[in-house]
């Protein structure tokens, strides 16, 4: 590691009161889209650590995630510290994957996925990315259909009309949610503990081929989502589908109801990243259209 330290004095302040002990040595990682990231090592112990020079909810509700990952399946890092200006988290040394991690991430992820709720949303709102994921919900039961429009795809496209001018006329958005209903209800779904963000960049193969999940914009929803996201950037070994569906094998429809989930994350990467996304964008909503 680097022994120069670019960490704010703020934060490296509250990192060594929360763990009694000074910052040695600090090198940045490459990968955080939304905030700065670092291995430092304290009292000859390793340590992940990401911050922000600004006060942030962000790291919070991120740790309540992992925290919610971590109660059905083993497959988060531990957290040590999490508050306004940063999260510390166990240092994962990376390792290349090999067939056996696609498994074991598979066979972790089918394991989370077992876990039925009894309610889609979350108890709080959170976060995917730098973006608000909105997931309270009233108390009385809401459908799949209805929790995905209106806390996923509806508050998206209100964004993308604040912030890129991005309107549907009345007849395309009508459309749009009758399809989106249709397929939504074509099969039983059940409420289960979901990454919410999941792709290539958000999980990790550790010491021994151990598959970990980072990055989580957890809430209880439609298994589905997170295999939708899975293909969205690239997708995942054939290994990892495999050893999946043969756990939890994927419902009849599933290729029509990825292109629906996966709106709501092309919507968000719009939002975020403005034009560039406007031509999957466009797509996606025309697939959805001609279902």
């Amino acid at each position: 590691m680097s022994s120069k330290l670019s960490i704010p004095n703020t934060v490296r302040h509250s990192v060594e009161q929360m763990i009694d002990g000074k910052i040695s040595k600090a090198e940045p990682l490459s990968g955080g889209c939304s905030f700065p990231n670092f291995a430092i090592q304290c009292k000859g112990e390793d340590f992940f650590l990401k911050f922000s020079d600004s006060n942030t909810e962000v790291f919070v509700k991120e740790a309540h995630g992992l925290a919610e990952i971590s109660s059905q399946s083993k497959i988060t890092p531990e957290v040590y510290v999490a508050n306004n200006n940063c999260l510390l988290l166990e240092y994962l040394p990376p390792r290349r994957p090999t067939i056996q991690f696609w498994e074991n991430l598979a066979q972790n992820l089918a394991e989370l996925h077992k876990a039925k709720k009894n309610q889609y949303g979350f108890h709080e709102d959170n976060f995917i990315g730098p973006a608000i994921q909105h997931n309270l919900t009233p108390e009385e039961k809401t459908t799949w259909f209805d929790f995905f429009w209106n806390y996923r795809i509806t508050p998206m496209l209100d964004q993308a009309k604040l912030k890129h001018d991005f309107r549907l006329d009345s007849e395309t958005l009508k459309q749009i949610k009758f399809k989106t209903k249709q397929e939504l209800s074509s099969y039983e779904a059940y409420p289960t503990i979901v990454h919410g963000d999941l792709w290539n960049g958000n999980i990790h193969c550790g010491e021994d081929q151990k598959a970990f999940l980072l990055d989580p914009a957890v809430y209880y929803g439609d298994r589905e989502v997170d295999l939708a996201m899975t293909q969205l950037f690239g997708g995942f070994s054939e290994n990892f589908y495999e050893v999946y569906n043969e756990i939890l094998p994927l419902e009849k429809g599933h290729e029509r109801r990825k292109v629906i989930y996966n709106l709501y994350h092309i919507l968000n990467h719009y939002n975020l990243f403005g034009s560039s996304y406007k031509k999957s964008l466009l797509n996606s909503l025309e697939q959805i259209r001609n279902f």
